[in-house]
């Protein structure tokens, strides 16, 4: 709350705003994120109140940091109790899309993303594969627009070359097991 009578300020004007709530978009290169507004009012002519309103909602380019204004309120009174918050975002991903391997850093990087059992953090592709190939029933590759892009069955292999694993790009990469574990990554390769 202000309480300078002084202070020189238009009814309802914004004197600060940030975004929050930013989410992942499907699409790799797309974040959407709102703007919350912080509008001063003097009520009655009395003491000033600051009122904060998520007024907007902005699609953020994550390669190139351009933002677009998706939607905004048109209601910005005192009374307004406009609230756009937790935002979402689809994008609608064409089947030939391969996502730059290197716009976030090092290629070659496999991530453990959503490990259904076992541990997390940063593991090379060789890593996913160690240990026996008898412990693995089969491994299913994805784009990330969801599409499968190759199954891979091993039950009746001995071997694996690790060039049939490899897709151009950015990639999700199921490893199934014989025992019913499944571990989910996400595979950067050039």
């Amino acid at each position: 709350v202000v309480t300078d009578p002084g202070l020189k300020v238009g009814e309802g004007e914004i004197v600060g705003k940030q975004w929050n709530f930013s989410e992942w978009s499907n699409h790799p290169y797309y974040a959407v994120a709102n703007e919350e507004m912080d509008r001063l009012w003097r009520p009655g002519g009395g003491i000033y109140e600051h009122i904060n309103n998520l007024e907007q909602v902005t699609a953020i380019n994550l390669k190139d940091s351009v933002y677009i204004r998706l939607v905004s309120s048109t209601d910005t009174s005192y009374e307004s109790s406009t609230n756009m918050a937790f935002p979402a975002m689809y994008v609608d991903i064409p089947d030939d899309f391969v996502e730059d391997c290197c716009w976030l850093g090092e290629p070659n990087v496999a991530v453990k993303q959503k490990p259904i059992t076992g541990g997390h953090g940063a593991v090379a592709l060789s890593d996913i594969l160690s240990g026996s190939i008898k412990d693995i029933q089969s491994i299913s590759i994805y784009a990330l627009n969801g599409r499968l892009v190759r199954r891979i069955d091993l039950t009746k292999e001995s071997a694996l070359s690790l060039d049939r694993v490899h897709v151009r790009g950015v990639s999700l990469i199921r490893v199934h097991g014989v025992n019913g574990a499944e571990s989910v990554y996400r595979m950067v390769q050039p």
